[in-house]
């Protein structure tokens, strides 16, 4: 599931910046398939992130998500041209790599998202033993 849309990433860059990015048949027009492939990257390293913690992909990701989604796909665009990011976008995708960081790691949290419950799945297994310690034995304390 992607995260963000083209009109997501044009909303962030520059037309002439774009272009430039996603030009692949070199005719002045932003072309739509290197950037749903950028998106579709970007969501990726996203649910790779999340699935840590959560159920992926996320059925009603909040706005930050599509922002971050937008951040990664920039410099994805960036990466397929072998060209250095601009210092602002730099920033805007280290941003979201510290932000993925830390919700991977437990130390924030991403509201509206459905946490992992399968690791704690588990089984009792002393159900039809006799209890160690019945009313007779503690009336004796």
């Amino acid at each position: 599931m992607a995260y963000a849309t083209q009109i997501d990433i044009e909303a962030r860059l520059a037309h002439d910046l774009l272009a430039w990015l996603a030009d692949d048949d070199i005719d002045g027009m932003v072309d739509e398939s290197p950037i749903a492939q950028a998106i579709e990257d970007a969501s990726a390293v996203i649910d790779a992130y999340l699935g840590r913690r959560y159920q992926t992909p996320i059925e009603q990701p909040p706005a930050v998500v599509r922002s971050w989604c937008v951040d990664l796909a920039i410099e994805e665009l960036f990466l397929r041209k072998r060209q250095a990011i601009t210092p602002e976008h730099a920033q805007r995708t280290a941003r979201a790599y510290q932000a993925l960081e830390a919700i991977a790691a437990g130390r924030e949290s991403l509201d509206g998202a459905e946490p992992l419950l399968g690791d704690f799945a588990t089984e009792c297994s002393r159900l039809d033993d006799e209890p160690v310690f019945g009313k007779d034995e503690l009336d004796l304390f």
